[in-house]
């Protein structure tokens, strides 16, 4: 912005660093006015190239040497883009709360994490001891199959021993009777015969 009647000069003192802007006379013959140097590495985040003109009259000491800063005053405002620029930054306080949500969530996931791990392990201990019981199951129930064939088999064979103890007792029984038969035949052929034959 420059005054009615005057030109404003820029000229960087130090690149990046400050600038010099100097009133020059006006053509009604006022005198001309240097202001000092305005610091700009508190605003590192500006373009190269972009500087804010300093208008004698409008700030009161308005730069500072090298390395030393002005008192700020009250008609110092932030520039309408530079609130915009930062208008979504996180505070301090919000960045540490942030953080210390982040790191609740961090230890939450490590903890359920391990839990799930142990969870696992026991699940695994449990698996291998059913796979035992199941091995053990299916060998007795193999032995048992094999017991049932075996029963089987022993059960026809004693149904065959019974059969044959049948015929064998029937067999006794007749021969009994034939020799019983023999005797009594015999007893009365000696009877018919006398003694003097």
């Amino acid at each position: 912005m420059e005054a009615k009647g005057e030109a404003v000069s820029w000229r960087p003192t130090v690149a990046g660093a400050t600038c010099e802007c100097t009133r020059a006379s006006s053509p009604t013959g006022t005198s001309m006015e240097t202001t000092t140097s305005h610091d700009y590495r508190s605003h590192s985040h500006r373009e190269p190239g972009v500087w804010a003109p300093c208008v004698a009259g409008t700030r009161t000491g308005c730069c500072c040497a090298h390395g030393t800063r002005r008192a700020p005053q009250a008609d110092d405002r932030v520039p309408s883009y530079e609130a915009q620029h930062y208008k979504d930054w996180a505070s301090p306080a919000e960045v540490m709360q942030l953080r210390a949500i982040c790191t609740d969530i961090a230890n939450k996931h490590k903890n359920e994490t391990a839990a799930l791990r142990n969870e696992l392990k026991e699940m695994q201990s449990s698996r291998d001891a059913l796979m035992l019981e199941v091995e053990g199951a299916r060998r007795l129930h193999e032995a048992c199959v094999k017991a049932e064939s075996e029963h089987e088999k022993a059960r026809r064979e004693y149904s065959r021993w019974e059969e044959e103890r049948e015929v064998l007792r029937l067999q006794l029984q007749r021969l009994t009777l034939e020799n019983q038969q023999l005797r009594r035949g015999a007893s009365h052929s000696g009877r018919d015969r006398g003694p003097f034959q």
